[in-house]
């Protein structure tokens, strides 16, 4: 039996990772943005590039890099705020059935506690995103 096909509530266990990995998204994100931005100073000064290219193009190549990755989060973010929103909307009219009963209040508080959970963990990336590239634009990239 797959999970699509299982009525008896497996198939909240894949909505709820789904759940927890795009609450997770944006700490991936502030990850690849970290790597992104320190390989990219480390190259630059290790190869003397930043010299020779010139320093404000790399420093214009870095800052680009980082808000490309803060407007990601604060994207993910937003989204995450609109799907909230949906969420407290008045829905139509439940079919009863057996899986609409199965799934009751509990699935709701934890759908609710899943966004709200990525709408924190998205505001501490966006923070974090932001916080790591303030050296890029006020320190010299070769010290």
């Amino acid at each position: 039996m797959s999970v699509a096909a299982d009525s008896h509530g497996a198939g909240r266990k894949q909505g709820r990772g789904r759940g927890l990995l795009w609450a997770s998204a944006g700490l991936f994100v502030w990850v690849s943005c970290l790597v992104l931005l320190y390989a990219g100073l480390s190259i630059a000064c290790r190869t003397g590039s930043a010299v020779a290219i010139g320093e404000p193009v790399w420093r214009g190549l870095l800052v680009a890099t980082w808000a490309a990755h803060a407007l990601l989060i604060a994207w993910l973010a937003m989204s995450v705020l609109r799907s909230k929103r949906a969420e407290r909307a008045p829905a139509t009219p439940a079919i009863d059935t057996i899986e609409a009963r199965d799934a009751g209040p509990r699935a709701d508080h934890d759908a609710g506690f899943v966004s709200r959970l990525a709408l924190l963990l998205n505001g501490v990336a966006l923070l974090a995103t932001l916080w790591i590239g303030f050296p890029v634009l006020v320190l010299p990239l070769c010290l």
